[in-house]
C-alpha cells in the first residue's frame, strides 16, 4: 500500500503539534525508555549508545567525498531562554529561528510555547511567540509578558478564514525569517497559519507574511514582540514555502518549499487530502519590494527564474536512507556556507523524532545539492520514547564562524520533573564536500 501523507495533517503534526507541549492536550501515551531487548543486538556507535536500526542507517554515508564534513555536535550547546528570576524562566519553546539585527542583537521566533505545572499539566500554551536578545548575550531572551504569561506572535488574526469548531484556537508557527536586504532592522517572517483543537486536531490555513521593525535606540527589553501582518494569506498551501535565503544582490530573496514525502505502507491520517505528496522541492525568487505579493514569486524552471513552471530540485539520498528520509520534515533552513563557498540546508529527517540532523551543501541555492550528511545530536538518545527525543534541527547562520556552522535543535527533555524542553544552539565543525578530508 502506498499512502500519500498530506503536509496539512502530518508534517506539522509530527514536527510541531507532536511536541512536548502539544496544544491543550497531554503528551501522547507511551512507556518510559527501555533498553532494546530480544532479537539481534541493536547497532551501536563507538560510544556504545544503542541505536534503532533506522537511525543507525541514517549515520551511514555512501561516499564521504560527496557530502559536507560536519560535526560532531559535542561542542557546548546553550539553551535559549530568559534569565533566572524572569517571570517566564520555566518557558518551554520549540522551533527556534534567530535573525541578527543591525546592532548585533537577535530576534528569536518560536513555535509551540508552554510551561508545565509541577504535576505535569500546562500552566499556559501559545501557538507561536517571539523575543529579543542582546548582542552580548544572544541566547538570553528578554521576553515580554502580560500577567506572567507570554504574548502570541500575532495578535488575533484577521484576513483569514475563521477557525472551525473542532479547532477553534488560531495562531501562527514561524517557518522562515530574514532581514530586509536593504534594512538590517526590518525582519520579514513567513509563518504557517494554524487552527488548533486537541493534540490530534489541527487545521492549516496557508502561509502568512509579517514584519517586525527594531529600534536600536529603544530595544524591546522585557517588552512583547509581535508581528505586523503584511499578507494574512500569502500562499494557500503550507508546502509552498519552508525556508528563505538572501542571494547577496541586496534585492532578491529565494524561497524553497517542499512537499511531504510518500511513506510506503502508511496512508496516514487524513490521507484523502491534498496530493501529490512526493517529497519534491521547488524554488521561487522574489524582489523584496514585492515580497507580500504571491504573484511576484518567480519559479526556478531549471534554467531561469520565471517564464515557465517550477522545476523540482533534486535532493539525492543515501542508499541506506529509506525514501521518506530524503525530504525535509516541516520547517527546514537554508544558510550561507560559513566558508563562503555555497549554501547549506539543515533539517530533521522524517519522521521527525530522530537524534540526527541532515546537512546538505550546494554551490548555489539552485543546486546541485549534495546527499545529506548525518549529524548525531547531543543529548537526543535513547529514542525508544519519542517524548524524550529531539527535532526541529536547523541552521543558525548568525552563530556561524569560519570553519564552524551554527546549528540549533529542540531537545524535549532538558530538565525534569516536570519535563521541560528547550531549543539549543551551538556550532559544529564544517567543510564543503571534498574539502581537505
Amino acid at each position: 500500500m502506498n499512502g500519500r501523507v498530506p503536509w496539512s495533517r502530518v508534517v506539522i503534526g509530527v514536527l510541531l503539534l507532536g511536541g512536548s507541549m502539544t496544544a491543550c492536550a497531554d503528551d501522547p501515551p507511551g512507556a518510559a525508555a527501555e533498553e532494546p531487548g530480544g532479537g539481534a543486538a541493536a547497532p551501536t556507535m563507538s560510544v556504545g549508545v544503542p541505536l534503532d536500526p533506522d537511525v543507525a542507517a541514517l549515520l551511514e554515508v555512501d561516499d564521504p567525498e560527496s557530502v559536507p564534513g560536519v560535526g560532531p555536535a559535542g561542542w557546548p550547546f546553550a539553551s535559549v531562554g530568559p534569565p533566572a528570576g524572569h517571570p517566564l524562566e520555566r518557558i518551554d519553546r520549540d522551533v527556534g529561528i534567530s535573525v541578527e539585527l543591525g546592532d548585533g542583537s537577535r530576534l528569536w521566533l518560536f513555535g509551540d510555547t508552554a510551561e508545565r505545572e509541577p504535576g505535569g499539566g500546562l500552566r499556559y500554551f501559545e501557538v507561536g511567540t517571539a523575543a529579543w536578545a542582546p548582542a552580548d548575550d544572544p541566547t538570553v531572551t528578554r521576553d515580554g509578558s502580560v500577567g506572567g504569561l507570554p504574548v502570541p506572535l500575532v495578535a488575533e488574526p484577521s484576513g483569514r478564514p475563521p477557525c472551525p469548531p473542532q479547532a477553534p484556537r488560531s495562531g501562527v508557527w514561524p517557518l522562515a525569517a530574514v532581514t530586509d536586504p536593504g534594512d538590517p532592522n526590518r525582519v520579514l517572517v513567513w509563518s504557517g497559519n494554524i487552527c488548533l483543537g486537541s493534540s490530534t486536531v489541527l487545521e492549516p490555513q496557508g502561509i502568512s507574511l509579517g514584519e517586525w521593525r527594531h529600534d536600536p535606540a529603544r530595544p524591546p527589553v522585557d517588552r512583547p514582540v509581535q508581528l505586523r501582518v503584511l499578507n494574512p494569506l500569502l500562499f494557500p498551501s503550507q508546502d509552498e514555502l519552508g525556508a528563505v535565503i538572501g542571494v547577496g544582490d541586496g534585492r532578491h530573496l529565494v524561497a524553497m518549499g517542499c512537499r511531504p514525502p510518500q511513506i510506503e505502507g502508511w496512508a496516514g491520517p487524513g490521507s484523502a487530502g491534498p496530493a501529490p505528496a512526493d517529497g519534491s522541492c521547488v524554488l521561487r525568487r522574489v524582489d523584496v519590494a514585492d515580497v507580500a505579493d504571491s504573484a511576484a514569486y518567480e519559479p526556478w524552471t531549471g534554467a531561469q527564474w520565471g517564464g515557465g513552471p517550477p522545476s523540482p530540485v533534486d535532493l539525492p539520498r543515501q542508499s541506506t536512507w529509506v525514501s521518506y528520509f530524503a525530504a525535509p520534515v516541516g520547517p527546514f533552513s537554508l544558510a550561507p556556507d560559513p566558508s563562503g563557498e555555497g549554501v547549506v540546508m539543515v533539517y530533521s529527517p522524517w519522521p521527525g523524532y530522530v537524534p540526527v540532523a541532515a546537512v546538505r551543501w550546494a554551490p548555489e541555492v539552485t543546486g546541485p545539492w549534495s546527499p545529506p550528511a548525518p549529524l548525531l545530536l547531543e543529548g537526543c538518545l535513547p529514542i525508544t520514547d519519542p517524548r524524550r527525543s529531539c527535532y526541529a534541527a536547523n541552521a543558525q547562520p548568525d552563530f556561524s564562524v569560519p570553519g564552524e556552522l551554527g546549528i540549533g535543535y529542540y531537545d524535549r527533555e532538558v530538565s525534569t520533573p516536570p519535563q521541560r524542553g528547550a531549543f539549543l544552539v551551538g556550532r559544529v565543525p564544517f567543510r564543503p564536500p571534498g574539502a581537505n578530508r
